[in-house]
């Protein structure tokens, strides 16, 4: 069974649950390559906990990494999948 198959995407998580990066999009194309490598640079790693802090009417997502909050926009956030804790 693959990660993704028992994960869920980010963008469908709610307000306030926490989670765990399971995976990251697959760089098959280069924009997916330019935005899983900018989602590491933030933090965006197998393992690490986050949390959806708020979620915007206009596709957009803030999550909390540690103590640092990032925002996100749909499309990007729909590319993670991730375990609710």
């Amino acid at each position: 069974m693959s990660p993704q198959m028992s994960a869920i995407s980010l963008i469908s998580l709610k307000k306030g649950v926490r989670a765990v990066v399971a995976v990251l999009p697959h760089p098959e194309q280069q924009e997916r390559l330019f935005i899983r490598q900018r989602l590491s640079e933030l933090g965006f790693i197998p393992g690490e906990e986050i949390c959806i802090v708020a979620k915007s009417f206009r596709d957009r997502v803030a999550v909390r990494i540690g103590n640092t909050i990032f925002a996100l926009r749909g499309h990007e956030a729909a590319m993670i999948y991730v375990h609710a804790v």
